[in-house]
């Protein structure tokens, strides 16, 4: 199959509102897709990636896990058994092409196993439910040195990464974006949307088949954008300043989190991953130290020989810990107060921070889910971290209680601390 006859069998394939986005997406370098269910917006990802190949080029067609990546290697295989010059290579999920081309599918759930070759185009398909770090830290560079490009294709799922992308994708140059609901679909019968429409509850139907990015129901989480201001600062004389510190345990992330006291807005975020605890109580010290904070810390599971190391490296440190009997402690609260006074907070615009992206995911994801034995709890999703979370809401209940407390707070602090 020559590179003319491959282009001649995409056209063919292709509905109206897919040969658009197919021609748009040849002008520009990256694109972000939105479309509803049935739109075939996987088929066109597979197509672009053939059409890649087929020209000599290196293609990925990228999935969230295993199971989808094998919808894309059905759409993929039937297409290419057509004509003998294409070799399927079943082991590997990749079609070689004449030329040298290729398109291989891949799943992301490790992105790290995505490193290696330059590549001319990636598709990241279902893209809300993809790691960030698989595109930014391992797909874009792959894309640097062949100058490739990129088509993000999915549904929202709140306004996650994936969200953001589409939205700035219009304001950067070489970047273009499309919506398109379900209905855009010629062959989707309007019976089928119709009966959709009237069993679905109405948030799921907007979500799913027009593409509204409307908040999950289960978010714990609501007005996210709405308390985005300002930038980090550095400590500025005469301001009193409380800190969230999540200690990371195994793979987690150690998170700092210090705000202003008198405008209730972060100031300093610091996050990092893998250093031993020598480097980690330095590391929180030295921050801390700058501004004077106060720190809140997850002391659960942790036990006082790390607490009174965190304080012999010379961070005053609160102690709060999630699970168990926090009154023997001394320490009022627990995770649910914890959590619950965060979503107080910012639903009512009560703490403030920098656009940090991270921060932003990991509370638009944390969600609602009930127990085995059929109780509700908050917690971040399979394959989500919460530590930023945790970082923030600890950060919000010193400021709480510095607001409550006063200039009376430090002296209450050294009484609960003689205690711990």
């Amino acid at each position: 199959m020559t590179t003319a006859e491959v282009k001649l069998q995409i056209g063919h394939l292709l509905h109206p509102a897919q040969q658009r986005v197919h021609n748009e997406f040849a002008a520009v370098r990256f694109g972000v897709l939105v479309a509803g269910r049935r739109w075939r917006k996987t088929s066109l990802g597979v197509l672009e990636a053939l059409g890649v190949a087929a020209n000599g080029g290196r293609a990925w067609w990228v999935a969230p896990i295993y199971e989808q990546a094998m919808i894309g290697w059905r759409m993929l295989t039937p297409l290419v058994r057509q004509t003998p010059v294409f070799q399927v290579k079943e082991s590997e999920h990749s079609v070689l092409c004449p030329g040298g081309g290729f398109v291989r599918v891949r799943s992301a759930d490790n992105p790290d196993s995505l490193r290696g070759e330059g590549l001319d185009l990636v598709v990241l398909d279902e893209a809300q439910n993809i790691d960030e770090r698989a595109w930014t830290e391992v797909l874009r560079p792959s894309l640097s040195d062949r100058q490739g490009k990129a088509l993000f294709i999915g549904t929202f799922r709140g306004r996650n990464w994936f969200w953001r992308l589409w939205t700035d994708a219009e304001r950067r140059g070489g970047w273009k974006a499309w919506r398109y609901p379900s209905s855009t679909n010629p062959y989707l019968s309007a019976a089928e949307l119709a009966q959709a429409a009237k069993e679905l509850p109405q948030r799921v139907y907007l979500q799913e088949y027009e593409c509204e990015p409307t908040d999950d129901a289960g978010a714990v989480f609501r007005n996210v954008l709405g308390c985005v201001h300002g930038e980090l600062e550095q400590p500025r004389p005469g301001r009193r300043y409380v800190a969230g510190l999540d200690l990371g345990r195994v793979n987690d992330w150690t998170v700092l989190t210090i705000a202003d006291v008198e405008t209730r807005r972060v100031v300093a975020f610091d996050r990092w991953q893998g250093a031993d605890w020598g480097v980690t109580y330095g590391r929180v010290a030295e921050r801390a130290r700058a501004y004077g904070a106060l720190c809140w810390a997850d002391a659960t599971g942790l036990g006082d020989v790390v607490v009174s190391d965190l304080r012999r490296a010379g961070v005053e440190l609160q102690p709060f810990v999630l699970t168990g009997d926090n009154a023997k402690r001394g320490v009022q609260g627990s995770k649910t107060e914890l959590i619950n006074a965060l979503v107080l907070a910012l639903e009512r615009e009560q703490i403030r921070y920098p656009r940090i992206d991270v921060l932003l995911d990991e509370l638009a994801a944390y969600s609602y889910s009930e127990t085995r034995a059929g109780n509700v709890s908050a917690n971040a999703p399979a394959g989500y971290h919460d530590d930023c979370v945790i970082s923030l809401a600890l950060c919000n209940w010193g400021l709480s209680q510095s607001f409550r407390a006063g200039a009376g707070q430090r002296d209450a602090v050294v009484q609960l601390q003689r205690r711990w």
